[in-house]
């Protein structure tokens, strides 16, 4: 069955906000985070620990070519792992996960996580409240330490 795109989708996912909140329990609006942007959050009901949330998709590029693009600060909406390999979401409307921010130096703490080899997800570490926001670790390699 080929499943048409809502005409009223946006550009942070391929669904607007209403099938968003609707199909995956999800929200994208301003971040708690003082500076962080738009932020990932539950939606109507709680978020189950170990659900995966969303999946990260973007360009596959090595910690190189992402210096390279961006310079060797920091690049938004990519994750790397320790071997310099990286998800460049920067340009994608494929999947709400980019949105999730870090909740470190803030007062909120991380609720889900980054995992998966081939494919990354966004999945819950704990129950997450309606409402609530979804934070996630960047790792070392995002804030250069």
């Amino acid at each position: 069955m080929l499943q048409q795109r809502c005409r009223k989708r946006t550009a942070h996912t391929k669904k607007c906000w209403i099938h968003l909140a609707k199909q995956d329990n999800l929200r994208i609006k301003p971040s708690n985070v003082l500076g962080g942007g738009k932020g990932l959050f539950a939606w109507k009901k709680p978020i189950v620990r170990g659900k995966i949330i969303s999946k990260y998709t973007g360009r596959k590029k090595t910690k190189a070519e992402i210096d390279n693009k961006y310079g060797n600060g920091r690049a938004n909406y990519t994750v790397c792992n320790s071997k310099g390999k990286c998800i460049d979401a920067n340009h994608t409307t494929d999947a709400a996960a980019r949105f999730a921010n870090d909740a470190r130096g803030t007062v909120f703490h991380n609720n889900s996580k980054i995992k998966g080899r081939q494919m990354l997800r966004l999945k819950a570490t704990q129950i997450i409240p309606p409402h609530r926001e979804i934070f996630t670790s960047y790792k070392r390699e995002y804030w250069n330490e």
